[in-house]
């Protein structure tokens, strides 16, 4: 059977569906075909954790995000999990007027507690990601064996920093999220495997629209694109409620998508 290379996109707490399409992956046996994972913001770190094989601290990682575990003026105000979703977007935006963006130290201190940079360089799945360079001007689109040693998870946060969000620090240079340069990074996995079908879970913009635009962009590589069935809520809504949610419904729609004769064919070649 063929690999499978796997792109997943931005789209902030709305992630949570990203894993629960892992999760039915697995159950289907397909994760194991999988060898490119390419992803953007926060497809960058699902990616990562699914490039370390490291389901369960992913399921971990997302029980622990909620506004004060993710956000320095949350936890600062030690808003609660369940706090209204009101609530925290008036302090983030407080917070952003007040510093010139959005602070998320614990966000970023979470980042770098469950990605295992020595496990991703050698495993058998190739991952990579995008990020945009704010001083150069310039994307950036990097593999984790383009990446300097210790530095995988820095890049890895300057992908998943939103732009309402402080910049990322890398080398001196301000980076921000990979969306802003390439939110679908269809093309970076190609690089590394120009004749597999393709699988994108999109969960940034209206699905139709994202299948349309990406198979016209890329008309000769068998592409598929998953996205949700139900809305997914704000891309800063981090609930344990929305998180939950969102995994359930990736999970079913992941299920329902493998039960069509289109996909089958694109993957199983039947």
């Amino acid at each position: 059977m063929e690999n499978i290379s796997l792109v997943l996109s931005g789209g902030g707490a709305r992630g949570a569906y990203q894993i629960g399409a892992w999760s039915a992956l697995r159950e289907i046996g397909l994760d194991k075909r999988i060898k490119v994972i390419t992803g953007s913001s926060i497809g960058a770190i699902n990616g990562a954790l699914m490039a370390q094989d490291s389901y369960e601290l992913a399921l971990e990682l997302w029980d622990a995000i909620h506004p004060a575990s993710f956000f320095d003026r949350c936890r600062e105000k030690n808003l609660q999990p369940d706090t209204f979703a009101a609530r925290v977007y008036f302090e983030l935006w407080k917070d952003r007027f007040k510093h010139g963006g959005i602070r998320f130290d614990p966000g970023k201190d979470l980042i770098r507690a469950h990605v295992e940079e020595s496990v991703i360089r050698k495993s058998s799945v190739q991952f990579g990601l995008t990020t945009y360079n704010q001083d150069l001007r310039q994307g950036v689109a990097l593999f984790a064996d383009q990446i300097p040693d210790g530095q995988l998870a820095e890049y890895i946060i300057a992908s998943a920093s939103f732009p309402l969000f402080q910049p990322h620090l890398i080398g001196g240079h301000r980076h921000i999220d990979g969306g802003v340069y390439d939110n679908f990074p269809v093309a970076l996995a190609l690089k590394r495997a120009p004749k597999d079908p393709v699988l994108v879970i999109s969960i940034s913009m209206i699905g139709s629209y994202a299948a349309t635009f990406l198979k016209q962009r890329f008309p000769d590589v068998p592409l598929h694109v998953l996205f949700p069935s139900r809305k997914l809520g704000s891309p800063l809504h981090f609930s344990k409620n929305i998180v939950h949610k969102n995994i359930q419904i990736g999970y079913e729609d992941t299920l329902r998508l493998f039960e069509t004769k289109a996909l089958k064919s694109l993957l199983w070649g039947s």
